[in-house]
């Protein structure tokens, strides 16, 4: 899956969470809100899939251990960031605000991928590009 299409599952999970989150209090049936919400952790789990697998495409030689084990303590932070910032944001407006907000960051973050897309015509390694793992660097 190019980068385009990565951004565009990146934007479809975010509109899934915010939309499953947050048009359920005012009219959407509640199993129609958790099998959005549900098909928006699927398509994050798949992103992360995809991203993890680039990243491994990316990186080659001695680091690549070094940079993919940094990648996931990066994700691990995040997710405890995320975990507080629902912690302080709960009490304060309700679980499907607090998730169609979180919703957000992942639309953006689509948005720029498609943005970085346009203005460049190399994103990530080319299939030419990829050896096998036994040549050595």
């Amino acid at each position: 899956m190019g980068a385009g299409g990565l951004a565009g599952l990146l934007a479809g999970a975010g509109l899934a969470l915010a939309a499953g989150t947050a048009l359920t209090p005012h009219g959407l049936p509640l199993p129609a809100g958790l099998a959005l919400v549900a098909l928006a952790f699927c398509a994050f789990q798949l992103t992360t899939v995809l991203a993890d697998a680039r990243l491994q495409a990316a990186v080659r030689g001695p680091s690549r251990a070094t940079v993919t084990s940094l990648a996931g303590a990066a994700t691990e932070l995040t997710t405890v960031a995320v975990y507080a910032t629902y912690g302080f944001l709960a009490p304060q407006t309700s679980h499907g605000t607090t998730f169609a907000l979180f919703a957000t960051p992942y639309v953006l973050t689509a948005l720029a991928m498609r943005k970085r897309r346009r203005g460049s015509h190399h994103y990530g390694p080319c299939r030419h590009d990829r050896r096998d793992d036994t040549t050595p660097d």
